[in-house]
């Protein structure tokens, strides 16, 4: 991997994580910490590859928050992951995981608009 990727890739990390912790913050200062302690050593999903397997971080808010819980904390992630970027999406049903792969591409030199 190149400086330069290497560059991005934590950039990009630095701008998920900011607006994980922004949007978990629904549960209070120790809810977050809960949830990410227990993401990552009950469920063994490492913090530094939340963003790079945004289908395995959904689906353990799922198994910790159930589907109607997990829905109100992606949507929360989505806005704020939106926000910090300055995107506008078209599409309401795009998943977090596909918003995470947009948001990266993004950050790489894309555009700021999807459809």
């Amino acid at each position: 991997m190149s400086a330069l990727s290497q560059s991005h890739e934590a950039s990009f990390q630095e701008v998920f994580m900011s607006a994980l912790d922004r949007a978990m913050l629904l549960l209070g200062d120790s809810g977050r910490e809960a949830t990410y302690y227990h993401i990552e050593k009950v469920l063994k999903l490492k913090r530094s590859m939340w963003h790079k397997n945004p289908e395995a971080f959904t689906e353990a808010l799922k198994q910790i928050f159930g589907p109607q819980g997990s829905r109100l904390l992606l949507n929360a992630i989505a806005k704020e992951l939106m926000a910090q970027l300055n995107l506008k999406i078209q599409e309401k049903t795009v998943s977090l995981p596909e918003l995470i792969r947009l948001a990266e591409q993004y950050t790489r030199g894309g555009g700021g608009e999807f459809n």
